[in-house]
Parts: C-alpha cells; sequence; structure tokens
C-alpha cells in the first residue's frame, strides 16, 4: 500500500522525499516481521526444534527490533550516517590487513 501511494504521487522529487521518509519505517517492520516469521514456523512446525531454540527466537522476536530501531533511524541523520561509514571502512581496512589494533 506504501509502495502504491508513493508511486502515484506526481513529481519524482515528491516520490523520493517519500522514500526517504519511509525507508527506516520499512526497515523496522521487516525486521521485526521477518523474525516474527522465524519464531512463528520454528514454533508451529518446528517439533524437533530444542527449546532452547524456541526461546532464542522468541527474545530476539523481542529485543531485536527495538535495538535496531535507534540504529535505523539514526542512520538519517548525516553526521551519524558519515561516522557509521568511517567506521565500517576502518573494519574492512583491517579484515583485509588483519593487523589493526584499534578500530576508531
Amino acid at each position: 500500500m506504501i509502495f502504491i501511494a508513493v508511486f502515484r504521487l506526481p513529481s519524482k522529487d515528491a516520490r523520493l522525499k517519500a522514500f526517504n521518509t519511509c525507508t527506516p519505517h520499512m526497515c523496522v517492520f521487516l525486521s521485526f516481521y521477518s523474525i516474527d516469521i522465524f519464531s512463528f514456523l520454528s514454533h508451529r512446525y518446528g517439533e524437533k526444534i530444542p527449546p532452547y531454540v524456541h526461546i532464542i527466537f522468541s527474545d530476539m522476536y523481542l529485543l531485536i527490533p527495538p535495538m535496531l530501531n535507534p540504529i535505523v533511524y539514526g542512520i538519517k541523520t548525516t553526521l551519524i550516517r558519515e561516522e557509521t561509514w568511517k567506521i565500517l571502512k576502518n573494519i574492512k581496512k583491517c579484515n583485509e590487513k588483519r593487523t589493526c589494533h584499534k578500530i576508531v
């Protein structure tokens, strides 16, 4: 429904602005529902799955989406996004060299 509403907007700038606004919301919903689906399927069809796996899925369902909220919504802030990219680039360089001691 969101995509249909956005694609019906008349101008390209309006569509881009709407997608920039909706992207974090969709990321949070996708993280929430993907974990929810795995939890549901493991409880519904996983008779041979050990009980601790069910508990882990249930905990992930409750903990991961709220933990991702500040990250997903914070990435929209330019300063946070730039610093995150710097850290990720440093981690990539360290993995390539395998000699880094300090990431930041």
